[in-house]
């Protein structure tokens, strides 16, 4: 029980509660696999595979989850990271890239307040206090808020322009 078994040694270990075999497998580095015999989604199932780790958790089978090609292999902390093998190792061999792209549309006082340095904001944040008597911190959450409202009836402006309708471009 200090190394992990490969081959037809299978220790058998008595317990008295699920929470004992949660906390048992819980005190161990992390399994590769959390094999579960009983009631398919019973209490003690689900028990157990809430409150274990692990890089699977299969329920009265074995080995099949090497099978699927959604699930890919891979463990948790001492066991391996990551996953190889079908859509989940396709992922995790991939790299992402993330695209944005800014709409011409959008007017140039919204770009001046939503692009560093953020110089107009700064300027109201420290003049409005004196103004309406309140602290910085709820001018700029005031200013968040409507910067945020006028970002959404943007948005809500250019996808849905006026004079369309549900459906009408079908």
């Amino acid at each position: 029980m200090t190394q992990e078994i490969f081959g037809c040694v299978l220790p058998i270990l008595p317990f008295s509660t699920i929470q004992q075999v949660a906390d048992f497998v819980n005190s161990k580095d992390k399994p590769l696999t959390v094999y579960y015999f009983g009631t398919p989604k019973g209490k003690n199932m689900k028990y157990l595979a809430r409150n274990t780790s692990s890089g699977h958790f299969v329920a009265n089978d074995v080995l099949i989850q090497f099978t699927t090609a959604y699930q890919g292999f891979g463990g948790v902390g001492a066991s391996g990271y990551g996953r190889h093998g079908g859509y989940e190792g396709f992922k995790n061999f991939s790299n992402r890239k993330g695209i944005l792209i800014k709409p011409k549309t959008t007017p140039a006082f919204m770009l001046n307040l939503m692009a560093p340095p953020y110089g107009q904001i700064d300027t109201l944040v420290r003049f409005l206090p004196t103004l309406f008597h309140y602290t910085q911190a709820q001018i700029a959450n005031v200013l968040v808020f409507f910067t945020l409202l006028a970002i959404g009836l943007l948005a809500l402006w250019k996808f849905y322009p006026a004079g369309k309708q549900d459906g009408a471009d079908l």
